[in-house]
């Protein structure tokens, strides 16, 4: 079994139930592509180029406060566009200081009509005033998002997230997505297989299958977790290498309850893409 490392540095679509309770064992349930691309093994709520603009002090991004839907939960902030259409909305996003490098994670929404890729998100965090205490950028997880999917993001804030803001933004850059298929969310087949808990931390065990007519080099894992509220409290990081067509790997998924924006977790869910370039 190759045992696949947690990107600790984490802070940073349908449907096996699986909420934290001890040890259970849950039979193996092989599980489809989900409404969002990815392979999803939980009930998690359904989640069914421009320049970065540096706002300005005038700029005073909106505070309100919107209500949640049955397609997303948002934070208890507002998370404005900087940028008029933009195909990209996040749609969580959520932050913990206090381990190791402080970090902002999300997952955002295509809500364009194109496929994109190598998408860089900035995240703004404003005062009441409308100034930015604090600013920072990265890339999205997966390399292509289509129109409806939803993908995760993790961005170091090496200068620290700002104890108090009154508000937060975003920026965006994309590129359009190349038409090939080396790249994909669809022919993988998951099973969770067991799950138990220490002190320490939650382990998932999962087999991933490939399905695909050619091996794929990479298949990266965003597992995504949830509290009862359908808010976002954790996210990790993963990939196994090498995964021949046909050939089903397994894998151990270990996530430290530090890294939890909350003491527990409800649900979660496993989204993934894989790279399969031509022979």
């Amino acid at each position: 079994m190759k045992r696949v490392g947690l990107l600790p540095a984490l802070l940073s679509a349908a449907a096996l139930a699986c909420s934290l309770g001890g040890s259970a064992s849950p039979e193996p349930v092989a599980t489809e592509a989900g409404p969002s691309g990815g392979v999803a093994v939980s009930k998690a709520t359904p989640t069914t180029p421009e320049e970065i603009v540096l706002p300005t002090a005038t700029e005073v991004p909106p505070t309100a406060t919107p209500e949640p839907t049955k397609e997303s939960a948002h934070p208890g902030f507002s998370i404005a566009p900087e940028n008029e259409g933009m195909p990209i909305e996040i749609i969580d996003l959520n932050f913990l200081p206090g381990v190791g490098v402080p970090r902002v994670y999300g997952i955002f929404r295509n809500i364009g009509e194109f496929e994109v890729s190598t998408v860089e998100i900035a995240i703004f965090f404003h005062d009441a005033n409308g100034e930015v205490t604090g600013m920072a950028s990265g890339f999205s997880y997966f390399q292509r998002t289509a129109p409806g999917e939803v993908t995760p993001f993790d961005i170091p804030f090496l200068e620290g997230v700002p104890e108090e803001f009154a508000s937060v933004s975003f920026g965006a850059r994309w590129n359009p997505a190349e038409q090939d298929d080396n790249i994909r969310r669809q022919g993988f087949e998951v099973e969770v297989l067991k799950e138990d808990q220490d002190s320490f931390a939650h382990e998932i065990d999962i087999s991933v299958t490939n399905n695909n007519e050619r091996t794929a080099r990479t298949v990266f894992f965003g597992t995504l977790f949830y509290n009862a509220g359908g808010r976002l409290i954790g996210l990790d990081l993963s990939s196994v290498d090498d995964l021949e067509a046909g050939e089903t790997d397994f894998l151990k998924l270990s996530y430290p309850f530090e890294f939890l924006a909350e003491p527990e977790f409800d649900h979660y869910e496993i989204l993934l893409e894989g790279y399969l370039p031509s022979p």
